[in-house]
């Protein structure tokens, strides 16, 4: 929900109090009450960052959309402790793979391809690594994003956001689609005729 939407309601609140006479302690005082009290729960090791973006390229003199003008926060975690923090998971210990590996059919000596790390390019990968001798002993983390704005919609019915998963290749599949610990999200608010742009810039 955006924060003009937040504040709206709060508002609304409010005012149906107030033909009553009453006047309780509200929780949050406006929309930037609400999500610095987010912002500060201690659920989790990473907390969120934000970070505002806007359109800077060439803007027509007449007819201005209202997203060429207008600025979009951004939070996120930061991949790379996000990164740490999923290999130092001891949840996760005997679910992952921390370097490449190859399995084959005792029957026919073929190939099976089941994890993200038992894959070919994941062997190219840590032997380009591997040239570097100040790599020696390091780790092969290679970061897989997902986007999918169809579960916000469908769960909560708000597409003012769109959340962008992150998590690692190391992990095996059977606990990718679990709801673990190894899964981070970051945030893309706006509004559904703004993304198009944003998402898929040919269209205007």
């Amino acid at each position: 929900m955006s924060s003009g939407n937040i504040n709206f309601l709060l508002e609304l609140w409010a005012a149906s109090l107030a033909k009553h006479n009453e006047n309780p302690p509200f929780p949050f005082s406006n929309a930037a009450n609400l999500y610095n009290t987010i912002n500060s729960m201690e659920l989790g090791d990473i907390k969120s960052e934000l970070f505002a973006v806007q359109f800077t390229d060439k803007k027509p003199d007449t007819n201005l959309p209202t997203w060429m003008s207008a600025k979009y926060d951004v939070w996120f975690c930061d991949p790379q402790w996000c990164g740490h923090s999923v290999t130092g998971n001891p949840l996760l210990e005997k679910e992952m793979d921390l370097q490449p590996h190859c399995e084959c059919s005792t029957h026919t000596n073929e190939h099976q391809w089941k994890d993200f790390m038992s894959g070919d390019w994941t062997w190219e990968q840590a032997d380009l690594i591997a040239q570097d001798p100040k790599t020696w002993g390091s780790t092969f983390i290679p970061i897989i994003l997902g986007f999918d704005k169809m579960a916000v919609l469908v769960e909560t019915g708000n597409n003012g956001y769109y959340p962008l998963y992150l998590s690692i290749g190391d992990v095996h599949n059977t606990v990718q689609c679990a709801h673990r610990e190894h899964c981070y999200t970051n945030w893309l608010p706006c509004h559904a005729e703004e993304c198009v742009f944003v998402m898929r810039p040919s269209i205007n």
